[in-house]
């Protein structure tokens, strides 16, 4: 089964009693950009290394990846949304129940090269720690 029927399929078990075809649209997701690469963590818990640091190594990496991509010429984004979170759709992905799906890679050539995504003023998501000034 290729990765539209899947959203599909997830899609529609997520709403129950809507035809199926309601959600056709759900396909093109599959063909978004030539490749698409699900980011996935298998999570050892106990382990020396804390679930949280295991998480954001996949970060760490999916980063890496997105600026050799950029480097290479070609573009990326890396997105979730509520498929991300579907139970249905790790197990079509054949990703183990503890496994964890942290979104999806997007790449491709860009059609332009100007950058038409709203990015927030600084100021919302920055701030400067200047020191404790009394306990």
């Amino acid at each position: 089964m290729d990765l539209g029927e899947i959203l599909i399929d997830v899609a529609a078990a997520r709403q129950p009693g809507t035809p199926r075809s309601s959600h056709e649209n759900r396909r093109e997701k599959a063909f978004a950009a030539p490749v698409i690469v699900a980011l996935g963590a298998s999570i050892v818990a106990g382990g020396p290394i804390p679930e949280l640091e295991q998480m954001l190594s996949v970060g760490a990496a999916t980063m890496n990846m997105l600026n050799a991509i950029h480097a290479l010429g070609y573009g990326g984004f890396w997105a979730t949304g509520i498929d991300t979170y579907d139970e249905k759709l790790k197990a079509a992905l054949d990703f183990e129940p503890d496994d964890k799906l942290l979104g999806f890679l997007f790449i491709g050539t860009p059609k332009n090269q100007e950058r038409t995504a709203f990015r927030p003023p600084r100021a919302q998501h920055f701030r400067e720690w200047l020191g404790r000034t009394s306990i």
